[in-house]
C-alpha cells in the first residue's frame, strides 16, 4: 500500500508528465503557425488529452510560454555545468568577462527551437500587455533560476537594472537572429559580437 508521500510524488509526477505534454505540444503549435495564431484548440489536438485536462493545468496558452520558458532555463543551466566540467572550471571561474561572453554569445546564435519560439514571444510582448507581465515575470524567475545556480555569490554585485541591461543586449541580438534571420552573418562576425558583449559586462564589473 502506498504511504502519503509516495501517493504525493506519483501524483506530482503524472502531472509533470501531463504538462510536459501539453508543452510540447505547444511547442510543434508556435512553431507551425505562431505563438498569437496559436490557440487552445490547437495545441488540445495534438495532446492525448481531453480538452478539460487541458485546462485544468493551463488557462490559457501564455501559461504554456511560462513553463516552456522556465524549462528552457534549467536547459540552458545543464549546459553551463557541461560547459565547467568540460574545460575543469569552476563556479567562479565563470566570472570572468571572456568566459561569461562566450556562453551569451553561444546562447546568441544557438539554432534552438525554443529560441524561435522565444523571440516571437519577445515581438508580440511589444504588443500585448498581459504578455509583456509574463514577459517581466520569466525575466524575474530566470533571474532566481540564475542565483541560485551561483549560490547567490553575485546577488550583492549585480543589481536588477544592470541584469535587465544585459537581458535587453541579448535579447536585441536574438531578434537579429531569429527574426532578421541574421545568424550567418552573426556567425562570420562571431568575435565581433563576442567583443560587444564581453566590453557591456566589463562596464558593468567596473560600475558596481
Amino acid at each position: 500500500m502506498l504511504g502519503e508521500f509516495e501517493l504525493t510524488e506519483k501524483k506530482k509526477s503524472i502531472c509533470e508528465i501531463r504538462k510536459q505534454e501539453i508543452c510540447q505540444a505547444a511547442i510543434v503549435c508556435f512553431l507551425e503557425k505562431g505563438f498569437h495564431n496559436t490557440t487552445m484548440e490547437d495545441v488540445i489536438s495534438k495532446t492525448s488529452l481531453s480538452k478539460g485536462g487541458v485546462y485544468y493545468y493551463y488557462k490559457n496558452t501564455r501559461e504554456m510560454i511560462f513553463d516552456i520558458f522556465m524549462e528552457g532555463n534549467k536547459h540552458r543551466i545543464d549546459l553551463i555545468k557541461s560547459y565547467v566540467n568540460e574545460n575543469n572550471l569552476s563556479l567562479s571561474d565563470l566570472e570572468d568577462e571572456d568566459i561569461m561572453a562566450e556562453l551569451m554569445v553561444d546562447k546568441i546564435l544557438t539554432d534552438n527551437p525554443l529560441m524561435k519560439i522565444y523571440a516571437q514571444f519577445l515581438v508580440e510582448a511589444n504588443y500585448d500587455k498581459v504578455l509583456f507581465q509574463t514577459y517581466q515575470k520569466i525575466q524575474e524567475a530566470s533571474k532566481e533560476e540564475l542565483l541560485r545556480f551561483f549560490n547567490n555569490e553575485n546577488k550583492n554585485k549585480t543589481s536588477n537594472e544592470e541584469f535587465i541591461f544585459i537581458s535587453y543586449l541579448l535579447n536585441t541580438f536574438i531578434l537579429g537572429v531569429n527574426i532578421l534571420n541574421a545568424r550567418e552573418n552573426f556567425l562570420l562576425n562571431k568575435k565581433v559580437i563576442k567583443e560587444m558583449v564581453k566590453s557591456a559586462i566589463t562596464h558593468i564589473k567596473e560600475e558596481v
